[in-house]
């Protein structure tokens, strides 16, 4: 898989975070730019060296402001936050990654409400996610 062009990076659990912000220190060099989005506050945060905003703005002024060319998300199966910006993404036709750092509750991760929301791709941990 490659990226390409602006990537907006959204998280919520600080497993998640991890994940994000890893993918971000590794291919930052290799995309156009590049916008962190968290509705949580981690101090690990600060030890990877990158910005990451919270919610200044709706999910639809992020994706207007910044005109992402890829959202990649983490996912939560404890709010919906990351699944607002998937919607958005399928709504603007923009290529959605999302990655699931662990087995627990795999479908309740992209359930928002009453339907699921799937992203274009699922990464998962290993061969047994998978």
């Amino acid at each position: 898989m490659r990226f390409v062009g602006k990537g907006l990076f959204v998280y919520s659990d600080p497993g998640a975070a991890k994940a994000i912000l890893s993918q971000v220190l590794q291919i930052k060099k290799e995309i156009q730019d590049y916008r962190i989005y968290s509705n949580r506050v981690y101090s690990f945060a600060e030890k990877f060296g990158l910005s990451v905003e919270t919610d200044q703005y709706s999910v639809s002024q992020i994706f207007d402001l910044y005109q992402p060319n890829f959202l990649f998300t983490g996912t939560s199966y404890t709010t919906d936050y990351e699944l607002k910006f998937i919607n958005e993404a399928q709504k603007r036709k923009i290529p959605s990654y999302s990655y699931i750092d662990h087995y627990v509750l795999l479908k309740k991760r992209f359930q928002m409400k009453d339907r699921v929301i799937f992203p274009d791709e699922v990464l998962v941990i290993d061969e047994r996610a998978k």
